[in-house]
C-alpha cells in the first residue's frame, strides 16, 4: 500500500537541469575551464557542484582561485542568483496532480538545498510540500543515493516499503530500488529520449509513464489490491503469449486500470479475455483486440488519433499513452459522459471526448494519422477517409456479408489500401451518415 509518494525535482516536476548546466558552465569558462556546453552537459549534468569542481581539478587538471569547496559554493552562489531571477515552469500536470493527491508527499533531490528551495519558489509549487523538501546536503555521504530516500521516508514517520520514488534517471530509479521503495520512470522531461527510456527500464522501474495526468490511475491500481494477479496474468497469457510484444503498449495495458470503466458488477470480470457489456447494447472489447488494434495502428508519440466509439473511455486511455493527442466520439450520450468522468479521474489529460456523430468524424480537429473505429461497418466513412493524413492508417472491424474482418487501411495518393488480419466480432456501427 503506498503511502508516501517521494518525488525528484528536476525532470519530474520541473524542467530545469538543462538551464542549470548552461549557467554552471558559463560560470566555469570565465574560470579556466576549456570545455564545450555539449561536452559539459554530458559529463557533468545532474552532478552536484563540488562533485563537478572535484573532479575538473583531479582529472581535467583546472585550478581555481580558492579552496575546491569555497569555490564549489561560489559556483553555487552565482547559479542560484540566475534562477531567482527566472521564472520556472512546472511540467504538464503536475499541480493538477499535487492539489488532488491525498497521500502523503515529499520532494527529495541531489540538488543543493537552496536552490531547491529558489526553484520551488519561482515554480510555485512550495506550496504543496511545505517542509517536505529533502536535499542531498542533508545526507552526509558523497554518494547520497540511496540513502537521501531512506532519509526522506524516515523524516515523514513512512516505512520504505510503503513508499513510492517518482524517478526520471537511471541512477535516481536503481537508488529507489535498492532503497527498497517501489519505484517508478517518468518519461515526460524534455531531457529524455528513447536510450533514456531503455535505461530507466534496464535500471528496474516496475513501471514507466509518459505523462504525469497518468499518475493518479496508476497509485489508485497499485493501492487496490483487486486485479493485480489478474492484471499481470491479463498481460501474460492474453497480450505477450499471443504475440504481442510491443513494450509501449504492454505498459499502457499494464497501467491503466481497467476495471474502473467497467460497470461494479462486471468488475470482477475486467481482466477475462472477453468483452464485456457496458450498457446501452454495447460492449468494452477485450484486452487482446484493444492491444493488437493499437499494434496494427503503429502509433508513433507524436501521432494525433482519432477514435470513433469511446465507449466508456478504456482505449482512449490506452491510446493517451501512445499518442500526444486523442479525439473520439461517441454516439450515446450517456456513455460519452462516462468516458469524460473515467478519464478526469485517473488524470488522462490529452484526451478529448465528443458526443455527437462518429460517422462525421471529427473535422474541427482533423487531419488525423491514426482513425479507430470499434463498431462493425460495411464502409469506410468519406468524411473519416477526408479527414486521414497521407500515409495514415485506419483501423477497423469491416463488415463483408455475414463475417467482420480486422482491417487496416492505409491512405497512399488519396486512396485507401487494404490489409485483413482475421476475423472478429463487434457491435454494429450505430448511425448512419448525417445526410
Amino acid at each position: 500500500m503506498i503511502e508516501l509518494v517521494i518525488f525528484d525535482f528536476d525532470g519530474v516536476l520541473v524542467d530545469t537541469q538543462e538551464h542549470i548546466s548552461r549557467l554552471e558552465w558559463e560560470f566555469l569558462s570565465k574560470h579556466g575551464m576549456h570545455m564545450s556546453l555539449p561536452d559539459y552537459s554530458n559529463r557533468f549534468f545532474g552532478n552536484t557542484a563540488t562533485s563537478v569542481i572535484t573532479e575538473l581539478h583531479k582529472e581535467h587538471n583546472v585550478n581555481f582561485s580558492n579552496s575546491l569547496s569555497n569555490f564549489a559554493l561560489e559556483m553555487d552562489e552565482a547559479v542560484l542568483g540566475e534562477l531567482s531571477r527566472s521564472k520556472v515552469s512546472a511540467i504538464p500536470g503536475v499541480r493538477e496532480i499535487l492539489e488532488n493527491m491525498t497521500l502523503k508527499k515529499c520532494v527529495a533531490s541531489n540538488c543543493p538545498l537552496k536552490i531547491l528551495k529558489i526553484l520551488l519558489l519561482s515554480s510555485g509549487l512550495h506550496v504543496f510540500f511545505n517542509n517536505s523538501v529533502f536535499s542531498a546536503d542533508m545526507v552526509n555521504r558523497p554518494k547520497p543515493f540511496p540513502d537521501l530516500f531512506l532519509f526522506a521516508a524516515h523524516s515523514m514517520g513512512i516505512d520504505p516499503a510503503s513508499c513510492l520514488v517518482i524517478e526520471d534517471s537511471e541512477v535516481g530509479v536503481k537508488a529507489g530500488v535498492s532503497a527498497g521503495m517501489l519505484t517508478w520512470g517518468f518519461l515526460g522531461g524534455q531531457h529524455i529520449n528513447l536510450t533514456k527510456k531503455e535505461q530507466v527500464l534496464k535500471a528496474g522501474a516496475q513501471k514507466v509513464f509518459p505523462n504525469m495526468k497518468n499518475l493518479k490511475g496508476l497509485i489508485q491500481m497499485e493501492n487496490e489490491e483487486i486485479d493485480v494477479r489478474t492484471l499481470n496474468e491479463m498481460i501474460k497469457e492474453q497480450l505477450q503469449d499471443r504475440g504481442i510484444q510491443n513494450k509501449f503498449i504492454l505498459n499502457a495495458m499494464r497501467s491503466v486500470p481497467r476495471h474502473i470503466f467497467v460497470p461494479k458488477e462486471w468488475q470482477k470480470n475486467a481482466y477475462e479475455d472477453r468483452p464485456l457489456p457496458i450498457g446501452y447494447n454495447q460492449t468494452i472489447s477485450q484486452p487482446y483486440i484493444v492491444a493488437y488494434m493499437c499494434e496494427l495502428a503503429a502509433i508513433k508519440a507524436t501521432d494525433k488519433v482519432l477514435e470513433i466509439g469511446t465507449g466508456t473511455g478504456y482505449e482512449a486511455a490506452i491510446l493517451s499513452f501512445l499518442a500526444k493527442e486523442v479525439y473520439s466520439v461517441e454516439v450515446v450520450p450517456e456513455l460519452g459522459l462516462t468516458a469524460r468522468k473515467n478519464l478526469k479521474q485517473l488524470g488522462y489529460m490529452n484526451v478529448r471526448i465528443k458526443i455527437g456523430n462518429g460517422y462525421d468524424g471529427w473535422i474541427e480537429k482533423a487531419p488525423y494519422d491514426v482513425i479507430i473505429i470499434t463498431a462493425a461497418i460495411s464502409h469506410v466513412p468519406q468524411p473519416l477517409i477526408d479527414q486521414l493524413k497521407e500515409g495514415g492508417r485506419i483501423i477497423m472491424p469491416y463488415k463483408n456479408n455475414f463475417n467482420e474482418v480486422l482491417t487496416r487501411f492505409i491512405k497512399k495518393d488519396s486512396e485507401l489500401r487494404r490489409e485483413e488480419f482475421g476475423f472478429v466480432r463487434f457491435v454494429p456501427f450505430q448511425w448512419e451518415p448525417s445526410n
